[in-house]
């Protein structure tokens, strides 16, 4: 052998020794039958080595709730990816949130290499998660699918968001198709599928067992840091909205207009810079400098007021402009349906 790794007892999941008198046994080929063996296969990755294994019907439903988010964002990328190969955008040309997306897919396929070299199996596929998840579902898909579901066809911000979508789903069915051998190959196939339409298989092999993704090669220190730093003050603005929420004080995020007051020049630059309005989910928002009172060492403040203004009818954004033109909603929506 180049190598070899050994695992621990596989025990219930109250941690005592499975036997038939103990009635206490977990059949893979029940839990095949039942839940699938993508859930066995992400159980059997998402274990300890190291230590002795427990499984039982609570642990594999943990597992299948991991699974179901997997396979949910591979779904919305399947979702808005057209019929057909679909154009590709160049780096140069894409807007800052979909390179730093890219970036933190670069980040992660370099981690990705390394735990799987070192054989932390688990590690590997929790960071694929985190990143199916958080950066992607909770983070950049929800951001964009107002854009996805708003925006024109044309517009260079739909597509390029279309392209990085692409890219995407190629690296993450590569990353699971070890683990999640049946979902990645039914994505792969569903994407292959719809491609086939049009008789445009471009570089896409006949199956994701046949496919090697291109090691990504997106890295940039700067933008990340200026959007981790967007990150942590999206964190705070949606959570004071939130709040609101939660007291029925406000419906929708797109009813809040947050204003934000910034008390770092460099923070000040950096949400400035970006449609902050679009990364928190508002109609609108305020943001302005603001002078650091002594003792206090907060970054931001944030006050959420109500958005003025009637609702677009298609996009639901509560804008001033609305009704203004005579037309239910907004110029964006207008342009759009034109």
């Amino acid at each position: 052998f180049k190598a070899c790794f050994t695992n621990g007892f596989v025990l219930d999941e109250k941690g005592y020794k499975m036997s038939k008198s103990g009635n206490n046994s977990v059949s893979p080929l029940k839990v095949m039958d039942e839940q699938g063996a993508d859930i066995l296969r992400a159980w059997a990755v998402g274990c300890d080595y190291h230590e002795d294994m427990k499984v039982g019907r609570n642990i594999l439903k943990q597992h299948a709730d991991v699974y179901r988010k997997i396979r949910n964002t591979l779904r919305f990328m399947l979702g808005n990816l057209p019929t057909g190969k679909s154009a590709e955008v160049d780096y140069k040309d894409l807007p800052e949130l979909e390179k730093y997306i890219l970036n933190k897919m670069s980040l992660l396929s370099e981690e990705l290499r390394k735990d799987t070299e070192a054989y932390n199996l688990k590690g590997a596929f929790e960071k694929t998660y985190e990143f199916c998840v958080n950066d992607l579902s909770a983070f950049y898909f929800d951001i964009r699918k107002d854009c996805l579901y708003c925006d024109s066809e044309d517009s260079l911000k739909r597509r390029a968001c279309i392209s990085v979508i692409n890219t995407i789903f190629e690296f993450v069915c590569t990353w699971l198709s070890p683990v999640l051998s049946y979902t990645a190959e039914e994505a792969w196939q569903t994407r292959l599928g719809n491609m086939n339409e049009e008789k445009q298989l471009g570089e896409f092999a006949d199956s994701i067992f046949l496919h090697t993704a291109p090691e990504p090669d997106f890295l940039d220190e700067d933008l990340n840091a200026k959007w981790n730093t967007i990150k942590d003050v999206r964190k705070e603005i949606t959570g004071e909205i939130e709040k609101l929420r939660a007291d029925k004080t406000i419906g929708s995020s797109l009813q809040a207009k947050p204003v934000v007051s910034v008390y770092s020049e460099e923070v000040f630059k950096a949400l400035s810079s970006v449609d902050m309005a679009e990364v928190c989910i508002t109609s609108t928002i305020e943001i302005k400098e603001a002078d650091m009172e002594e003792g206090d060492d907060r970054v931001i403040s944030v006050a959420i007021e109500t958005a003025a203004g009637d609702k677009c009818e298609r996009c639901w954004r509560i804008l001033e402009e609305v009704g203004a033109n005579g037309e239910p909603i907004c110029s964006r929506c207008e342009e759009a349906l034109k």
